[in-house]
């Protein structure tokens, strides 16, 4: 699993932004990475993160298409642990973690198996329920590329690479500074699958924002993702997300 007019727009974001940025003047032209700073304060502030610990969330996963539908539960624990299984209808489970040293995934197509290089690296970057959040660690050279519609939104296009070795486009509203879509590459097993990624009806949980819809489009086929609960400051056992012995 995993899981963007201007002034008006500025005007509305100022009463969010950063304390860095109040200081900009009002009809500047804003670069790439102020942006991603701005959505991602926005989307989850900085003494916010540092207040959440864990994290759990769960619902379910449907291609409407084919009539698979599944379930879904993902597992955080600062700073970087990360477990997400789904049971898919058809296919059984699948379980993919990272214990802050390796990632492994567990499925019945493939066995237990240890992610490295690319695979393990896009691992990390997913693991925030964020796109932007720690967009510096791992997004190099974004550019902005002009102005999109995604839906009603007018967004900021920003096309970069991540530090893995795949191209990202980030999509974030004018307005509200929220990422309402991503393309990019998702790293699998024998290669590259481009995606897009629509994120839907934000909620805010103690202060963070999370998409409760995430449409997916990958090889012709919309995936539709949809928490249920978010839960933060859980207990959660540093066993979870190691690696099992088979």
């Amino acid at each position: 699993m995993r899981t963007q007019g201007f002034i008006a727009g500025l005007a509305v974001a100022l009463l969010i932004a950063p304390m860095g940025l109040l200081g900009q003047r009002a009809g500047a032209k804003l670069t790439a990475e102020q942006i991603l700073d701005r959505a991602s304060q926005t989307e989850a502030p900085s003494a916010v993160r540092a207040r959440i610990k864990t994290r759990h969330l769960k619902g379910q996963i449907s291609v409407p298409a084919q009539g698979i539908r599944g379930d879904f539960e993902l597992y955080w624990k600062s700073p970087n642990r990360l477990l997400v299984v789904q049971a898919i209808q058809g296919v059984g489970e699948v379980r993919q973690g990272f214990d802050g040293k390796s990632g492994w995934e567990k499925s019945p197509l493939t066995g237990l198996r240890r992610l490295q290089g690319a695979e393990l690296e896009q691992l990390k970057y997913t693991s925030d329920n964020t796109a932007t959040a720690r967009w510096r660690q791992f997004v190099r050279s974004p550019k902005l590329q002009g102005m999109q519609k995604v839906g009603s939104f007018q967004t900021y296009v920003i096309r970069a690479t991540t530090t893995y070795g795949t191209t990202i486009t980030f999509y974030i509203d004018t307005k509200q500074f929220l990422t309402r879509r991503v393309d990019m590459e998702v790293v699998m097993q024998g290669g590259k699958l481009p995606t897009v990624q629509l994120f839907e009806d934000y909620r805010k949980v103690d202060g963070v924002y999370y998409p409760f819809r995430t449409r997916q489009q990958a090889a012709g086929v919309e995936t539709l993702v949809t928490v249920q609960q978010v839960r933060h400051n859980v207990l959660l056992r540093d066993t979870l997300f190691q690696m099992p012995k088979e």
